[in-house]
């Protein structure tokens, strides 16, 4: 908060079409726009967004990494485009994650996925 400058990492976050690569970790905007999936390496979609607001903890199962909702499914990153950082939100084609402060700025208990 305030003027605390960034951190740096040996393993910076890379940006590509509608997706950030953190390690071993995409979050990506797959299936046109209706879906946003967080997918491990290894192929796990550990979360999936649908744009209605459900969304499915329950995709601990490896899937192929060419299944639609795998944020590997294209293994290219492809341009940096409409994927960004903000220093208040994470903004991935339609979707933004980021802090909610649903009572005012002092109340920094809250992440928000939306489309």
């Amino acid at each position: 908060r305030g003027n605390v400058p960034p951190t740096y990492s040996a393993f910076p976050p890379k940006f590509g079409d509608k997706t950030v690569e953190i390690n071993k970790w995409r979050i990506r905007q797959v299936h046109g726009d209706n879906y946003l999936s967080i997918t491990h390496f290894s192929g796990r979609i550990v979360r999936l967004y649908r744009k209605d607001g459900q969304y499915f903890p329950r995709w601990h199962i490896p899937a192929p990494q060419d299944d639609i909702y795998s944020a590997y499914a294209n293994a290219d990153l492809g341009e940096p485009t409409c994927a960004f950082l903000t220093d208040k939100f994470l903004q991935i084609g339609n979707w933004r994650i980021g802090e909610y402060h649903q009572y005012g700025d002092s109340d920094p208990f809250h992440l928000s996925v939306s489309h």
